[in-house]
């Protein structure tokens, strides 16, 4: 079952917080953060971005902090999280 934006929040540090070179695992792959991004895609609205890299690539975490009760997604970097992403259905944030 996939984790809302909610819950996910609740395994993490502020965005703010989270540094480049800290552990992450998502759906039992570890990952180390190696980039984080804020975008603000329109007025008043931010997506956060979590760029994670494991042994093969660079996967990216993305979610919008005002929209509780939808989805985080885990997708290759430079594809679409929709059609080609995977939601998140655990997290767990060593730092």
């Amino acid at each position: 079952m996939a984790v809302t934006v909610s819950e996910f929040q609740q395994h993490l540090p502020e965005f703010e917080e989270i540094a480049i070179g800290d552990g992450i695992a998502v759906n039992g792959i570890e990952f180390e953060i190696v980039d984080k991004e804020t975008r603000s895609p329109a007025p008043g609205e931010t997506v956060y971005y979590l760029f994670l890299r494991d042994d093969e690539q660079v996967e990216v975490l993305s979610w919008n902090p005002a929209h509780t009760v939808e989805a985080v997604w885990l997708y290759d970097e430079g594809t679409d999280p929709m059609s080609e992403g995977d939601e998140v259905e655990s997290v767990e944030y060593s730092g």
